[in-house]
């Protein structure tokens, strides 16, 4: 199983907007209501002009499953917010979310520079929990966001150093490769 990332294009719109409005996405977002199409496209107006922010589709076995992103780059402080999902439910358990991270990590801590990277999850996503701490993200914190309650976790691109041989020998042993 091969594992790649392709930066979002304008071919993508109706994919993400479909993704992104699946109940099993939208359960695990800061605002779980139904996106409209003008919502979706003011949205991925930004995503285009990549102002601050970089969106990847994640590419297995040549098909698009989920997307990964970096946004709200600060190049002063080095900081970023980082996430990503599976839109394709095909790709649960397959290393595709860890493959996806391995990459999209690579680029922000290298290419883009990142010192330190944040995301926020829902305290009750177990999954995705354990996917950020496998990845090396400590819990820094809890914060109401977008009217909900979020777990802060951050890892600094040190960290990621040190995780970065253990993600990948876990990607191997599952028969992935990015």
């Amino acid at each position: 199983m091969k594992i790649g990332l392709r930066e979002v294009g304008p071919e993508d719109s109706a994919r993400l907007l479909r993704w992104r409005n699946l109940p099993d996405v939208a359960r695990w977002m800061k605002s779980t209501h139904e996106i409209s199409q003008d919502e979706h496209e003011r949205w991925f107006r930004g995503v285009l002009a990549r102002d601050r922010r970089i969106h990847w589709l994640i590419i297995l076995d040549g098909e698009p499953v989920g997307t990964v992103n970096i946004s709200a780059i600060d190049r002063g402080t080095r900081r970023c917010e980082w996430g990503l999902y599976l839109g394709e439910e095909s790709a649960r358990g397959t290393g595709a979310a860890l493959g996806a991270s391995v990459l999209s990590l690579d680029l922000a801590f290298g290419a883009h520079g990142i010192s330190i990277a944040e995301c926020e999850v829902k305290p009750d996503n177990d999954r995705a929990i354990a996917l950020y701490e496998r990845l090396g993200f400590r819990r820094a914190g809890r914060r109401q966001s977008g009217g909900a309650e979020l777990d802060l976790y951050e890892m600094s691109g040190q960290d990621w150093a040190t995780v970065r041989p253990v993600a990948l020998e876990l990607l191997r042993s599952r028969g992935a490769e990015i």
